[in-house]
């Protein structure tokens, strides 16, 4: 089905917030809302050697707004300020707004915790003044609104109910007669602070946890408990902050609120996490009491033994194991954890079954936290097969010498298939015999689309820099990708389309078919210039792809298609930038957004992050980072994309020479450190861990960015040539001229293994890996080892 096709009609789906946004109005830290002015743009002041480089939209009428709700609440005047925020929530609900410049937030929510003990002398965390933010946050109006209300005193309450009650009421008896959750969010959107608005949080964090949306039904739940509480369970989160927006007076059972933010722990792989909550349960409430499934007990006792079902489902002495609990909310999965025959390892089970109904993409799954593969013994190769690559002429010859054998194609194995890409085609083969995929094996053509072979393309008319990338992503066996030249940022004055082209391709029973395909003038008006700027990636039958396009600045877009169509849902503007591109250079590169359930995480050029509501396409938060003026230090170009892990987003701003760890909920900081050098790749993070790589590479402490190791070599034959990955407990990691095995707790190479030892034709590259197959993908050859001795033969077909 050619999305062509279609009629899209173009209306956003902007009139209906799904309950994954919802989660985000109640975790706005305090210490997001620091003191002093400055104009209302996305970098406040200036500082030497510094410019400001990403500018958010934001919304100078809902700024205003929101001051004179303060003004009315520092008048006492109760009725006028709800009439306010009633006023701003349906006119400005979904813009943005500079943190920096709602100091008075801070000093409104401390003023309603007085009579809780003031917290905020007790709770120690991160506090960034202006002085020494390395940027400037904003965030929703929503949820800022939503921050204002928790800290509103009885009196406020009292006339905020009188209000909305009635309305509330209405929307739950329509949610308890249809079931419709729309009326929960309804509730929660435009009533959150009624007497109901408690019910209406809970019953939404139920709907998140059956979707197996298991960050939202935290976040939701957390909301409801007291600040006293909610900073014990932050004990075992790397998430340190103060005290967030809250329910004020929900009088659900703590223990019951706190045994199912423990499970969302659980079911979401936390398990340092999950133990810490078992624990926290058993000292705060021993005698609390629940039910899962069929069994019921004490809550901390029945969570453990859910643990240990599913860590050890053979344990016949565990009473659950045969339990309705033990695959507690996972019936509807392809793969339970009971019928799972997945290894078990460090990782962790959740971790480990997940990965295995995730889509496949650059990076692993859409959140980005790194390949994964069984040990591998390096052997000799067993097949390989000719890449075809377009040439591109490059701004400078040191460029076009630099890169001139640098792998350009991300190499992905699925149903035993090596899939890659390249600007013209797809390719694939049987990874274990090297055959042409749904070919004869006299055919030598490993196109699967076009089915016979792509045609050149016209270049651009104006040279670039960087480095070309290719990737793909396949989900629910479909496979796709951009094809066109990978032109993330287009010079202002090339007048030559880049050729972008998003496909979706039926890789199972059609065995390769043409599913759908747009090009940019199918989706936007000829004056909109839109281009794809690099690979969609999917989750839950959405399809994420970030554009570009060029006009006094550089501004951003985040799209958002049906998986089966093709058929455009929502367009979302991110904002805008000045980068050092010049104006008759295009700019190579890729361009990838993250996805963490419904979080879609967007790094945009130069120096912003922001993440979008992955439903409705609206602003969640934004972070922008300052940049240093002057030539683009990062060679080659790379605009790194986020790795999410549970609610850490791991962000490197382009050209901001930072490293940034940022709560996923609200943007807030974790933690910012400078770039150990300038990364070029992720390798992933595990165990607590993150690796990355530039021409070395690094491993940093997830919870502070602490230097653990570093792997380095001096010659440049030695340094990092390729995309790395895990290999059972070692780190597989690809220079020119050997692949090393790395302890991944030590950085200590264990094996290095020559690649000219097997044939001319072996260097490094982009690795992907199965059992008993490696795949390399190298500029323009592809090389299949094996774990036996051999010897190097081409593909079938191959001459």
């Amino acid at each position: 089905m050619n999305a062509r096709s279609h009629n899209n009609d173009r209306g956003w789906w902007q009139n209906r917030c799904g309950y994954q946004q919802l989660c985000y109005l109640f975790v706005v830290p305090l210490w997001l809302f620091t003191s002093g002015n400055g104009p209302q743009v996305a970098i406040a002041q200036e500082f030497p050697g510094l410019r400001e480089a990403w500018t958010f939209n934001l919304s100078e009428p809902a700024l205003r707004q929101l001051d004179a709700v303060r003004e009315n609440m520092e008048a006492g005047q109760w009725s006028e300020a709800v009439e306010m925020v009633e006023s701003v929530l349906e006119s400005s609900a979904h813009e943005l707004v500079a943190l920096d410049q709602l100091a008075w937030i801070n000093e409104a929510q401390n003023s309603g915790l007085a009579g809780q003990n003031n917290l905020e002398k007790v709770v120690s965390g991160p506090h960034l003044s202006r002085k020494s933010s390395p940027g400037q946050r904003v965030l929703n109006v929503e949820l800022t609104v939503r921050q204002i209300l928790s800290g509103w005193p009885e009196e406020g309450r009292k006339v905020y109910r009188e209000k909305f009650n009635p309305k509330a009421r209405r929307w739950w008896g329509e949610y308890q007669s249809t079931g419709d959750v729309t009326f929960l969010e309804r509730i929660v959107q435009r009533a959150w602070l009624a007497s109901d608005g408690d019910l209406a949080v809970n019953e939404l964090a139920h709907h998140a946890f059956r979707q197996r949306e298991y960050i939202t039904a935290r976040l939701l739940w957390q909301s409801l408990l007291q600040p006293e509480l909610r900073m014990k369970l932050r004990g075992f989160s790397m998430v340190q902050v103060q005290p967030e927006a809250t329910y004020p007076d929900s009088d659900l059972p703590a223990a019951d609120v706190v045994a199912r933010i423990v499970l969302c722990r659980l079911f979401s792989g936390d398990e340092p996490g999950t133990a810490a909550g078992i624990e926290l349960l058993a000292k705060e409430f021993p005698e609390a009491r629940g039910k899962l499934g069929d069994q019921e007990g004490k809550w901390f006792e029945l969570i453990d033994q859910v643990r240990a079902a599913l860590i050890e489902p053979g344990a016949s002495q565990n009473p659950l194991r045969n339990s309705s609990a033990a695959n507690l909310a996972h019936e509807d999965r392809k793969t339970t954890i009971a019928e799972s025959q997945v290894t078990l390892s460090r990782r962790g089970w959740a971790k480990q079954v997940e990965d295995l109904t995730l889509p496949r993409t650059w990076g692993g799954i859409p959140s980005r936290t790194g390949n994964i593969g069984p040990a591998f013994d390096l052997g000799a190769p067993v097949w390989s097969a000719d890449i075809p690559q377009e040439k591109l002429s490059l701004y400078k010859p040191t460029e076009q010498r630099l890169l001139a054998d640098v792998p350009a194609s991300y190499p992905l194995i699925w149903n035993n298939l090596v899939l890659l890409p390249t600007a013209n085609q797809i390719m694939a083969w049987d990874v274990i015999s090297g055959r042409p995929a749904w070919k004869t094996a006299l055919d030598a053509n490993a196109s699967i689309y076009p089915p016979n072979g792509g045609e050149s393309l016209v270049p651009p008319i104006l040279p670039s820099r960087g480095r070309p990338a290719y990737s793909l992503t396949v989900a629910d066996e479909r496979l796709y990708a951009r094809l066109g030249w990978p032109v993330t940022l287009k010079a202002e004055n090339e007048t030559r389309d880049a050729g972008g082209q998003l496909i979706c391709l039926d890789v199972g029973k059609e065995q390769g078919k043409l599913h759908w395909s747009v090009l940019p003038a199918d989706l936007f008006e000829e004056d909109e210039s839109w281009e794809f700027a690099g690979t969609p990636v999917v989750r839950n039958g959405a399809v994420y792809t970030i554009l570009t396009r060029s006009r006094a600045v550089i501004e951003w877009a985040l799209m958002c298609q049906d998986a089966e169509t093709g058929n455009l849902r929502w367009l979302t503007r991110l904002g805008y930038g000045r980068t050092t591109q010049l104006p008759n250079v295009n700019q190579l590169g890729l361009a990838l957004a993250t996805v963490q359930e419904g979080f879609v995480i967007v790094s945009v050029e130069p120096g912003g992050v922001i993440c979008i509501d992955g439903k409705t396409g609206r602003s969640l938060w934004g972070n922008a980072s300052k940049v240093v003026p002057g030539e683009d230090p990062r060679w080659p170009y790379v605009v790194l994309p986020c790795l999410v892990e549970h609610d850490v987003v791991i962000a490197a701003p382009a050209g901001a020479d930072e490293l940034l760890a940022l709560d996923l909920a609200t943007g807030a900081m974790l933690w910012s450190r400078p770039q150990p050098e300038k990364l070029s790749q992720w390798l992933g993070i595990r165990e607590g861990s993150l690796f990355a790589g530039g021409k070395s590479l690094w491993a940093l402490e997830l919870n502070s960015g602490k230097t653990k190791w570093l792997f380095e070599q001096s010659d440049p034959e030695w340094m990092s040539f390729g995309q790395g990955l895990f290999a059972g407990e070692s780190i597989l990691w690809p220079a020119r001229e050997a692949l090393f095995e790395i302890d991944p707790e030590s950085g200590t190479p264990t094996r290095i293994h020559h690649w000219q030892i097997s044939g001319s034709e072996c260097a490094g590259g982009h690795l992907a890996l199965i059992k008993g197959r490696l795949v390399v993908s190298q500029r323009d050859r592809i090389v299949v080892y094996g774990e036996e001795a051999g010897v190097v033969r081409p593909a079938l077909g191959q001459r």
